[in-house]
């Protein structure tokens, strides 16, 4: 378990090592994976599930321009963009992403 979890550089949880295991000819359950994992402090890297928070209250310092007509007339007007994070070179690494209608 100790190599396929260095193996995977850290980031297989239980599901994942279960199935490399049971590739592997073993036969064991997740669960049973998941209690040597604790007993072997085997952390696995991958993120936890993330909450957005819905909001409340309109902010007056950021108004609600587009209102969510996407249909833009023009080129250049209305540009989107969003942020991940990825797994790269050994650390996590952010990904922005910026849209723009040419």
């Amino acid at each position: 378990m100790n190599e396929l979890f260095t193996q995977g550089r850290s980031a297989p949880g239980s599901r994942s090592i279960t199935a490399m295991m049971q590739d592997d000819g073993e036969r064991i359950g997740r669960f049973k994976v998941r209690s040597l994992m604790r007993e072997l402090e085997l952390v696995s890297k991958q993120p936890g599930s993330h909450a957005y928070k819905k909001a409340t209250v309109e902010r007056p310092d950021i108004p609600n321009i587009l209102n969510r007509e996407f249909d833009v007339s023009a080129p250049d007007h209305v540009w989107c963009g969003d942020i991940t994070y990825t797994w790269a070179q050994g650390k996590w690494q952010y990904l922005a992403v910026v849209l723009g209608k040419l």
